[in-house]
């Protein structure tokens, strides 16, 4: 998995350039750069807004006793949704684009949580173990 994610990190700035340049090169620099300007404001306003606009609606919905309608996951990916657009390149705006549209979202997200729901230990009983360590410290 690490071996991945550093891949990942030296892979994804070279496609970036690559598909900037070459898009760039196809449609002019001076609309490449307005695209790039463009999704990283974009990047701002939806970080700013729209993630406060989903933790006020849970707060508000908290406030009335009842379990809120978006998860704090959906608003952990409207921010990195906004982080992506924030970085100048095609590539990241693409990645971001379903994590703004809120069906998408909720359909990523749940497929995530299955997957890691799978991904978890499980016990002879069928229920979910969780390990730690305990200390009493009453004895002294």
């Amino acid at each position: 998995m690490r071996v991945g994610v550093i891949l990942a990190l030296l892979v994804l700035p070279l496609a970036e350039l690559y598909v900037l340049i070459a898009l760039g090169a196809r449609i002019g620099a001076l609309w490449m750069i307005l695209w790039v300007v463009a999704s990283a404001v974009l990047g701002v306003i939806v970080w700013r807004r729209q993630g406060a606009q989903i933790m006020l609606s849970a707060m508000r919905e908290a406030s009335r006793g009842r379990a809120p309608t978006t998860s704090p996951f959906e608003t952990l990916l409207v921010g990195f949704a906004g982080i992506l657009l924030i970085f100048p390149g095609v590539i990241t705006d693409v990645l971001a684009l379903p994590l703004l549209i809120p069906p998408l979202r909720r359909a990523l997200l749940r497929s995530w949580l299955a997957r890691l729901m799978r991904a978890m230990p499980t016990s002879a009983a069928g229920g979910r173990v969780i390990e730690g360590e305990s200390q009493r410290l009453d004895d002294r």
